[in-house]
C-alpha cells in the first residue's frame, strides 16, 4: 500500500534535521539496489525527494554521499530520469561534485 515509502518521505520532509534526511536517502538506495527501484518510484514524491537532496547538496556537502548512490540507483527508472531531466542545475551540480570526489 506504499505506507512505508510514505513514511520516509515524511520523515524526510520533518523536522528532524540531516540525519533523517541522510538515513531516508540511505534506506531508498539500499532498497533500489535490492531490486524495488520501480515500487519506490511509483510514489511520485520520492524523485522529487531525491532531486531536492541533490540540490541540497550545495548547501550541506554531507548530504552528497547519500544522495548520489540513491540517484544513481533509481535513475533507471522513467520518474526519477524525468526529474533529473528537468532540472537545469543537476548538469552544474554533478560536475562540482565529480570535481571535489576526485582522488588526489
Amino acid at each position: 500500500d506504499g505506507l512505508p515509502l510514505r513514511a520516509l518521505v515524511r520523515l524526510h520532509s520533518g523536522s528532524g534535521g540531516q540525519v533523517d534526511k541522510c538515513l531516508v536517502l540511505s534506506c531508498l538506495a539500499n532498497l533500489s539496489f535490492l531490486g524495488l527501484s520501480e515500487d519506490i518510484c511509483r510514489n511520485a514524491d520520492i524523485p522529487r525527494l531525491v532531486l531536492k537532496s541533490l540540490l541540497d547538496c550545495e548547501q550541506d556537502e554531507s548530504v552528497v554521499v547519500y544522495a548520489m548512490p540513491c540517484a544513481y540507483n533509481l535513475s533507471g527508472e522513467f520518474s526519477m530520469l524525468a526529474e533529473l531531466c528537468a532540472e537545469s542545475q543537476i548538469p552544474s551540480i554533478l560536475k562540482r561534485i565529480s570535481e571535489n570526489r576526485t582522488p588526489q
